[in-house]
Formats: structure tokens, C-alpha cells, sequence
């Protein structure tokens, strides 16, 4: 694995290559017309040369920017990462052949073991041979047909001969006569068009705008005059790889259209180029009548892009939050926002033993001073689903995360069943272990693989009431 981690995007060029490989040798076996194999062939082409040129400009140039990254840029990407998913079907079908050469050597062994035992068993009655014997090997050999001699097998029963030795007797009883080949073969197109369904499907959910999840959360100390106050909270949105503007601003409106009294942003707002951070200008727009205005926080991904630049650009149009401490004017709501340590990683630590510990991750030194305002609601924004239980004893009510999206891929139905859920206790949705609430929010982009696995993108909507 080391040796992986060190050559990583070499061993992605061969993974996603091979899976290419795999790809295109099967869909090319369905289709026997020199015509559609040579325009399946030029695709493969064109999308690899668009792949080149994708990443050369973002080598030599920083960034995909207007019509050439939504022409040539995304589909490329899109295309080569699902790509590296091509590769599962060749180890699947590598595995299949190793398990049926081991069946077949098997029932080999076992017919010759089969035919030893006949052979032992015919010599043996030849040593004791009876007349009785002898006339009924007579008579059956009178009823069972002989070829002439010197007379060559047609060609039905040269067919026979040839399908018997092609299909060995443990295929047979997996359902039909069917060779191993053409059983690898179709086994393999079937992942394939599979993966190629679900990718495709996932794309399209990723790409839709996103649905509000409302959450209504109680309190028995919550201020009278909060009593139905309206939280908007949006994450993870990406903004540059997987999501553009328009994306955006329609998520935005839809996230307007709900009446929101609070908007909160938690983490990973830009990816790849901090200049992006200009483009939030025109859909925050959208966010002007509300009455508390717009929080945000950083996220690990704006760490890796640029985080000052990220803030400075963002604090000209909303309440960029690193490591801050703030009171709403006009209403009993104390807000502390996070910054995120960047590239540190909840997969670096052994959380197996200490999840329910929850041991004291996050660094409130410099936002928790002096003791919060009597009979505040108290806020708490961070970016990944850390230190629950230390949150709880810091005296908040509420805490909004993301991070996880959901786990991106998950089971149906299923929330906690999550590919984040192998790192996080917490990954996605509710909680109230401890007396705050905690919410994890599935957000909008993606990252990685450019699509959702019913894990869908997600604007949260925590309206708060009185017990």
C-alpha cells in the first residue's frame, strides 16, 4: 500500500487505463459490425485526447475555465474516474476464471479418480469371470450400438464431442450449456452495463437541484422569541471541480425560497482555484433579505485550495467565521465558528476504541473566552463531525457539520449504512446523544467519483421550537 500511496496517480493512469481496456474489449465482442467497432473505438479515442487536453490546461494554465470546462473538462474527468470503476470488473471476472479453472480441475480429478476405480473393477471381474457374466455382457453389447470400423464420426456428433469437452460437468448444473468464456463474457458485459447505469444515474441525481430536508428540533430552554426560527444550513458545495454558478445560484434560490431567518455555510465552499471565490458574489445575492445574514466557515478543500484568499474574497459579501465568536444583533443566538485544521484526517486515527469517548479534538482557544450570555441559544459551526460530546460540555445547543456528504454512497434506506460511517460514528443526519443536537449535513457537491449513490445532495432546514 505504501508503495501506492507514494506513485498514486500513476497507479490511477494504469487502473483507469486497464478498466479502459476492459471496456473496450467487451462492448467491442457484442458487435460484430466493422462500422460500430470502429466508432466505438474513436470515442474511447476522443475522450482520452479530451482527457489530455484537460489536463494540460490545468497543469499549464491553474484552472478549466467558461464553455471549454463544461464542453471538455467535466465529461473528460467524469470519464476517466469512472473509469478506475472499470477495473473491478476485469478482477471480478480474473476471480470468476480462477474459481472455474479450480471447479473444473476438480470434476477433471474426479472423473479420472471415477475412471481408475472402473478400470480396477472391470480387471478385478476378468480375473473371476462367470458364464452368466459374459451373457449378459452379450446381451448388452448386442443392444448398444458399434461404430464400423474404419467409419469417421459426422460432424453432429464431431459437435457433440467438441461441446462436451468445451462445457465441463459443474457447468451444467450452474444452468445450461453454457462455455466458460461465453460465461465470463456475458458475466462481465452485465457489471459492466450495471456500473455504466448506476454511474450514469448517479450523475444525473448529482446534477439536480437539491432537495430541502426539513428538521424541526425542540429545546427546553430555547428563548420564547426563537420559538420557530428558521436555519438554513448549506455544505460542502465545491465550487469549481463538480459544480459551477448556475449550480449554484439555483441551489441558492431554492434555499432562499423557504424564508430562511439564518443561512450557515459549514466547509469545502471552493475547489481548485480560490479565485472561484468571486463567483459566490451574484447567488448570495439571492440571500440579502435575510434577516440574519450569511455565516460561513472553511473547510478542509478551501484549506487545500488557498484559506485566505478563500476568506477574503467570501468576507466581502458574507461573515466569514475562522475561529470567531459572534452575538446576532437583535435576536439571543451566540455563534462560534471553527476553522478546520486542514489536511489532518480522521482516517490518520484509531477512532474504533474512542468514538463513544469522544475524546477533546477540537480547539476552542480562541473562541471561548468568557462563559456564554445567560439564556443565549448557543451555535457551534465546524466543518467535520469531531468532538460531539465536547461541544456538549462546552454548554451548545446546536451543532452543524458536514464533511461526510452522506458518505456520498450509501445503502437505500439506509442512511447510516455509508461509506463514511467506516471513519465516523457520526456521519449522517440527527443526533441527540448528548444534550446538543447534532446535525450532519449530506451537502451539495461530491468529490472523487463526480456522482451520488443515494446519498443525495441536500439543503437542511432546522426550524427550532420550544418543548
Amino acid at each position: 500500500m505504501a508503495i501506492v500511496w507514494q506513485h498514486f496517480w500513476l497507479f490511477l493512469i494504469v487502473a483507469t487505463l486497464l478498466g479502459q481496456f476492459v471496456c473496450l474489449r467487451l462492448w467491442l465482442s457484442f458487435f460484430p459490425a466493422k462500422r460500430v467497432k470502429t466508432t466505438i473505438k474513436i470515442g474511447f479515442l476522443v475522450l482520452n485526447l479530451a482527457w489530455a487536453l484537460t489536463a494540460y490546461s490545468l497543469k499549464y494554465h491553474g484552472h478549466m475555465d467558461g464553455q471549454l470546462w463544461a464542453v471538455v473538462g467535466r465529461p473528460a474527468i467524469s470519464w476517466q474516474l469512472v473509469s478506475v470503476l472499470l477495473t473491478i470488473p476485469s478482477a471480478a471476472l480474473f476471480l470468476l476464471f480462477l474459481i472455474f479453472k479450480f471447479l473444473n480441475w476438480l470434476a477433471v480429478g474426479a472423473k479420472k479418480v471415477d475412471k481408475k476405480t472402473t478400470q480396477n473393477d472391470s480387471k478385478s471381474s476378468e480375473s473371476k469371470p462367470s458364464q452368466e457374466s459374459n451373457q449378459e455382457s452379450n446381451q448388452e453389447s448386442s443392444k448398444t450400438p458399434t461404430q464400423e470400423p474404419g467409419k469417421l464420426p459426422n460432424d453432429l456428433d464431431r459437435q457433440k464431442l467438441k461441446d462436451l469437452r468445451e462445457v465441463p460437468s459443474w457447468s451444467k448444473t450452474l444452468g445450461g450449456e453454457m462455455g466458460r468464456r461465453e460465461f465470463l463474457k456475458k458475466a462481465g458485459a452485465a457489471y459492466l452495463l450495471t456500473t455504466t447505469a448506476v454511474c450514469g444515474y448517479g450523475l444525473t441525481r448529482q446534477a439536480l437541484t437539491p432537495a430541502i430536508t426539513t428538521k424541526y428540533l425542540t429545546f427546553d430552554n430555547l428563548p420564547t422569541q426563537l420559538d420557530g426560527f428558521r436555519i438554513v444550513q448549506i455544505s460542502d458545495i465545491h465550487l469549481g471541480l463538480w459544480s459551477n454558478q448556475r449550480e449554484l445560484a439555483g441551489a441558492f434560490a431554492k434555499a432562499a425560497s423557504v424564508k430562511p431567518d439564518l443561512v450557515v455555510l459549514t466547509g469545502d465552499l471552493v475547489d481548485q482555484d480560490p479565485e472561484y471565490s468571486k463567483l459566490f458574489y451574484e447567488p448570495l445575492e439571492q440571500f440579502d433579505s435575510v434577516p440574519h445574514g450569511v455565516h460561513a466557515i472553511l473547510g478542509n478543500h478551501d484549506h487545500y485550495t488557498g484559506p485566505a484568499t478563500i476568506a477574503s474574497l467570501l468576507g466581502q459579501r458574507l461573515n466569514m467565521m475562522v475561529d470567531d465568536r459572534i452575538i446576532l444583533p437583535g435576536a439571543p443566538i451566540t455563534i462560534v465558528g471553527l476553522d478546520d485544521p486542514g489536511r489532518r484526517g480522521a482516517w490518520l486515527r484509531k477512532r474504533g476504541k474512542n468514538l463513544d469517548l469522544d475524546p477533546d479534538l477540537l480547539d476552542f482557544s480562541r473562541v471561548l473566552g468568557p462563559p456564554f450570555r445567560a439564556g443565549d441559544f448557543n451555535l457551534l459551526l465546524n466543518h467535520r463531525p469531531d468532538g460531539y460530546r465536547q461541544a456538549s460540555r462546552e454548554g451548545f445547543d446546536l451543532y452543524l457539520v458536514g464533511h461526510t456528504h452522506g458518505g456520498q454512497y450509501q445503502i437505500p434506506f439506509f442512511s447510516q449504512y455509508n461509506l463514511a460511517s467506516l471513519f465516523y460514528k457520526y456521519s449522517s443526519g440527527l443526533y441527540h446523544d448528548h444534550p446538543t443536537w447534532l446535525n450532519v449535513s449530506r451537502g451539495l457537491g461530491s468529490v472523487g467519483l463526480p456522482f451520488r449513490l443515494f446519498a443525495w445532495p441536500e439543503i437542511d432546514l432546522i426550524v427550532l421550537k420550544k418543548a
